[in-house]
């Protein structure tokens, strides 16, 4: 599949929104959507080029995951999350590891959470972690799992300056984890984004890196500034693409939609167009992917049943 990552999420995005129903169902990614995001390079988009990944920076990033979001949430928060913490993993892990994570398997990727939320205790060339953890997104597809931890001697954090603990993030095999079978939610259910624990689990020096790390082991703008600034970003490109469905959505309403005590559909209504009209030069004014109100690049649901 070639073009831009934005031209490749374009492609996709009909087979992403036919998934959704399904995700909802299952409450993680259908294998269609899973192939899909693999194939259009969406997994790999943070990878280095050494790992045969993208090497994309902020823009191309952001304007895929939007798009992906407008076609479906879940999927849009899925491919953010395994986009991102993959990037983090094979920027600062070591090569070797990175290797062995990613290899040749484009749809190898990473799911899970950075947060601290774990504990480690020196044991051999490596750390013996036990934590529990929430919004394991994307871990269904993903063959290793992220888990942040701080790292004790004698039972205590390791106090570093300026004062804080050392943090460290670990990357483990999916099959070494426990997960907990309770997302059961009302939105975004097919993000699959269970609670998990690692019980006692050991991680090999090499699978761990400093979780604020701004060193990364290959060239890049996006991770120079560390993992949180593109996860911050992906949160908010997630965020617009939810947003211009919804609209996408309001609009198709408010051709049948019709008030009470008003014998015309809403869309015919001055104030209706007046708010609906601002909403949509705000969105004009970023010149990204939000297209023309008047060509979906897809039918809105609510158009699709009527």
């Amino acid at each position: 599949m070639r073009g831009t990552l934005l031209e490749r999420a374009r492609e996709i995005a009909p087979l992403v929104e036919a998934g959704a129903a399904e995700a909802e169902r299952l409450r993680t990614l259908p294998a269609d959507t899973v192939a899909a995001l693999a194939k259009a390079g969406l997994f790999r988009a943070c990878l280095p080029r050494a790992l045969g990944g993208e090497a994309a920076e902020f823009g191309p990033c952001l304007e895929a995951w939007e798009e992906i979001a407008r076609a479906d949430g879940s999927a849009g928060w899925t491919a953010m999350a395994n986009a991102t913490a993959a990037g983090a993993a094979a920027h600062f892990l070591p090569d070797g590891a990175a290797r062995a994570i990613f290899g040749e398997d484009p749809a190898a990727t990473i799911g899970g959470q950075f947060a601290p939320r774990g504990t480690g205790v020196r044991e051999g060339q490596g750390w013996r972690v036990t934590g529990s953890f929430s919004f394991g997104s994307g871990t269904a597809h993903s063959g290793y799992v992220a888990a942040g931890f701080l790292p004790l001697e004698d039972g205590k954090p390791v106090i570093e300056p300026p004062g804080l603990p050392r943090m460290l993030a670990a990357i483990v095999p999916r099959d070494r984890i426990a997960f907990l079978d309770n997302w059961h939610v009302m939105g975004l259910r097919g993000t699959g984004s269970y609670d998990y624990e690692l019980r006692g689990v050991h991680v090999p020096d090499d699978f761990a890196f400093r979780l604020f790390e701004k060193q990364p082991r290959h060239e890049s703008a996006v991770f120079r500034m560390g993992m949180m600034p593109i996860t911050a970003s992906g949160h908010a490109a997630f965020a617009l693409g939810v947003g211009r469905r919804a609209l996408d959505e309001v609009r198709a309403l408010a051709h049948e939609k019709t008030r009470m005590g008003h014998a015309t559909p809403l869309a015919g209504r001055m104030t209706f167009q007046k708010g609906y009209a601002a909403a949509e030069a705000s969105c004009a004014r970023r010149a990204s992917t939000c297209g023309t109100p008047s060509a979906p690049r897809w039918r809105p649901r609510a158009a699709a049943t009527r």
